[in-house]
Formats: C-alpha cells, structure tokens, sequence
C-alpha cells in the first residue's frame, strides 16, 4: 500500500515530535532515537520520491509554462 504525501507528512511530524520529546536516559532510548532519525530519514525519502513522480499543474498543462512557446512575440 503506498502512501499519499499528506500521509507520509503526518508520519514524518509525529517522529519529528517523538524525537523532540523523548528523553534518553540510557542505551535502549539511544537505540529507539536511532531507529526514528532512520525512520525520519526514510520518509523524507519517500516523500521526496513521491514528489518527484507526481507532476505539477505546470507539468501537465502546456498554458501554464512560462517557457519560449508560451510568450507572445510582438
């Protein structure tokens, strides 16, 4: 099952704020804090993926580029 943008986003706030909040006090948190910047890193490379794949409005309608076909020459 893939996941939408706003999906991963809400996944990569929510390890964001776990990381943030979380105290470490000994070797096992250390190995938790470990796994979620893994995690956080992982989704961010997901979403970037995502991103790149899934064109823009600009991409898919030619009127809307600003390129060389689209001016008007006077």
């Amino acid at each position: 099952m893939a996941l939408l943008p706003r999906d991963m986003e809400t996944l990569i706030d929510l390890v964001e704020n776990k990381l943030s909040d979380m105290p470490i006090w000994d070797g096992d948190d250390r190995k938790t804090a470990v796994t979620l910047e893994r995690c956080l890193i992982e989704l961010n490379a997901m979403k970037d993926a995502t991103r790149a794949a899934i064109p823009s409005p600009r991409r898919r309608c030619g009127a809307f580029t600003s390129g060389p076909a689209a001016r008007v020459s006077s």
